[in-house]
């Protein structure tokens, strides 16, 4: 679910709303900074996905002016990874595309390339 979100918020720059909303609630009403993206990571989530996480979990209720910047860091860097595995699967798109001489496609993927940042 989390993935999805991102992509979207990478794609598009915002994330469309749904009843789970994973993003904040200002975002969704279009209050805030604006051309902001913002994720809301419910701990929850976290705490009932592995025992692993658990322990970060505690972590992060235990330490969270420690524990908040790091977990910044880490998804900053997760969208990153993320835009260049979407850039790398759109140019093997894109190439398929004129290989086949197929214009649909090739605008299609042509599209979502000059969405990346």
């Amino acid at each position: 679910v989390y993935m999805r979100k991102l992509e979207n918020i990478l794609l598009r720059g915002r994330s469309d709303p749904t009843p789970d909303s994973l993003t904040s609630a200002a975002a969704s009403a279009g209050t805030g900074r604006l051309g902001v993206a913002s994720l809301d990571l419910d701990a929850l989530h976290l705490h009932f996905h592995s025992p692993a996480c658990q322990r970060l979990y505690g972590w992060l209720v235990d330490y969270p002016a420690e524990i908040v910047p790091l977990m910044d860091i880490l998804l900053g860097r997760e969208l990153e990874t993320l835009r260049d595995t979407l850039r790398l699967q759109q140019e093997e798109r894109l190439a398929d595309a004129e290989a086949h001489g197929d214009e649909q496609e090739m605008e299609a993927a042509a599209g979502i390339l000059e969405l990346l940042p």
